[in-house]
């Protein structure tokens, strides 16, 4: 992603853009799996590779402190611990 004229954002490669309803502040992550919309899709390199993904609570933990104590915009976000014990620990 670079930077266009203007100060609008430009994409290459394979993207997709959905528009989203940003009127609600987050004020809590992360959400529980009944404030989100999921998406799920598999990502075929080829006729026989694919990638899938996966949520893990460790990880989610673990990205989300970093992103509260270095983050200033999420200065006001607090970390739902409810809704992170409601994540797999252990995906596989």
């Amino acid at each position: 992603m670079t930077h266009a004229r203007g100060g609008k954002y430009k994409y290459s490669g394979h993207t997709i853009s959905f528009p989203q309803d940003i009127t609600n502040i987050v004020t809590s992550l992360p959400c529980t799996i009944s404030e989100v919309d999921i998406l799920v899709f598999n990502k075929s390199i080829t006729s026989h590779t694919s990638y899938e993904f996966f949520v893990s609570k460790t990880h989610v933990l673990v990205a989300l402190q970093l992103k509260l104590e270095n983050d200033p915009y999420y200065k006001d976000v607090q970390l739902n611990l409810n809704a992170l014990s409601t994540l797999p620990e252990n995906p596989f």
